[in-house]
């Protein structure tokens, strides 16, 4: 993974875009704000972890949104426009246009909080919060850095048993993948709580929680800090005047609203654009004047 300019930010401007990313994907039921979001988002994420950093978030995000896009409708009824009927329900136009728009909000969120753990490492957040909630921040750092430690150790155990063993026969049975798959489990677990031992051996030794602790951090607020969080404040302002006017919403009972192409609600989508492509006009500028 390569580092962007929005990583060398004071780690409150990361978490307040990330803030208004994740929360705006969640409160936009928007076709044209979820798709400046998508866009921006897979650009983004292409960017910073490459094609499988972005392959490995879509094989998460794809298929929960399928799953999402295909029960939806199932459950909800409403609508004018009955397309067919399915074990004597009807499954209208307009709960299929819901189940999309949902779908597309859980993918967007996914993906930011991929973009998320991207930027916002452990290390950053213990210093974005260390001060505040010192045993908090603790937990959920390590919480966060508890999933891909152990994906990682995952796949060295894997990498060991076919070492040890050789690569597995094709077309093996499935009892035999569902053996395999529980030894690698077992040893997993068995790893995992030695780490959790040791580590909180390693934390009782450095004297963890005999006292009140100072903080350390190498972030500093400087200028560029100031000037990208105006930036982030002015447009979130445009963004939320928008949405209190109700141009954050897309009516869809009984029957689909246009979508609207106005002044102003040009204006809402190119402010929400330029907000949500802060870093990756920082990346663009960096590149121009390196140059």
């Amino acid at each position: 993974m390569r580092e962007s300019a929005f990583h060398r930010c004071h780690p409150a401007v990361n978490f307040l875009y990330f803030l208004i990313a994740a929360g705006t994907a969640m409160l936009f039921a928007h076709p044209v704000y979820l798709g400046i979001g998508a866009a921006v988002a897979l650009g983004w994420l292409g960017l910073l972890r490459g094609r499988r950093g972005l392959a490995s978030a879509l094989r998460l995000a794809i298929p929960l949104s399928l799953l999402v896009v295909v029960l939806s409708p199932l459950a909800n009824a409403r609508g004018r426009d009955i397309l067919f009927r399915l074990f004597g329900r009807p499954i209208t136009l307009q709960a299929v246009q819901a189940a999309m728009l949902s779908a597309a909000m859980l993918f967007l969120v996914i993906l930011w909080f991929s973009l998320y753990a991207a930027v916002m490492t452990s290390d950053r957040f213990l210093a974005l919060f260390g001060r505040v909630a010192p045993s908090a921040s603790l937990l959920v750092s390590m919480t966060l850095r508890l999933i891909p430690a152990m994906q990682e150790r995952l796949t060295m155990i894997r990498q060991a048993r076919r070492g040890l063993l050789g690569e597995p026969e094709p077309g093996r049975a499935l009892r035999d993948r569902i053996r395999e798959g529980l030894h690698a489990m077992t040893t997993l677990m068995t790893w995992s709580m030695e780490g959790s031992i040791a580590t909180a051996d390693a934390m009782k030794a450095r004297g963890y929680g005999a006292g009140r602790r100072t903080t350390f951090s190498l972030s500093r607020f400087g200028r560029i800090d100031a000037r990208v969080l105006t930036v982030l404040i002015v447009l979130f302002a445009v963004v939320t005047v928008a949405h209190f006017a109700g141009g954050t919403g897309f009516p869809l009972y009984p029957k689909a609203a246009p979508i609207r192409v106005d002044l102003p609600a040009l204006a809402a989508y190119v402010s929400y654009a330029a907000l949500l492509s802060v870093p990756l006009w920082m990346e663009i500028e960096e590149k121009v004047l390196w140059r």
